[in-house]
């Protein structure tokens, strides 16, 4: 079952129905690859908010797809520190590809160390792209997971 999650944010003179709209088209499409995806993939908004993930991807967190989808990335996921001596700092949370595709405007590609919702650590290899809505401003990005 697919469900997606669309943020309302004002596009100047715009009603409701309209941002809906722009939104829809923005991320509509993505977000119905994402979601029933085989692979693992997970779709944010501009504000980083999930807005369509995979089954597969779901199992790299943790959790049932459905308790993520509307969940800011960074409360979602639980980044562990390749050192493992301390937890990653504020500046390289923000750096990870599905963010800084949706910050930076390009495509991000790195390694993700998560600890998941059963304590489990899992290595991912994450390759995200921005997405751009109908007047060219990023409307959030796509990421793509491997297991490592």
């Amino acid at each position: 079952m697919l469900r997606m999650i669309l943020p309302i944010r004002p596009i100047a003179g715009a009603t409701v129905p309209e941002v809906r709209a722009v939104l829809d088209d923005a991320l509509g499409e993505w977000a119905k690859v994402a979601g029933g995806s085989l692979d693992a993939c997970m779709v944010l908004d501009d504000v980083c908010r999930v807005a369509a993930i995979s089954a597969t991807a779901a199992t790299f967190i943790g959790e049932p797809a459905d308790a993520i989808l509307g969940r800011f990335l960074l409360e979602v996921i639980h980044i562990v520190d390749f050192t493992e001596v301390a937890g990653p700092g504020e500046t390289y949370k923000r750096s990870i590809p599905p963010i800084a595709a949706v910050r930076d405007d390009h495509l991000h590609r790195g390694l993700l160390r998560l600890r998941r919702a059963d304590g489990e650590r899992v290595t991912l290899d994450a390759v995200a792209a921005p997405i751009r809505g109908p007047h060219g401003k990023v409307a959030g990005s796509i990421t793509f997971f491997a297991s490592l």
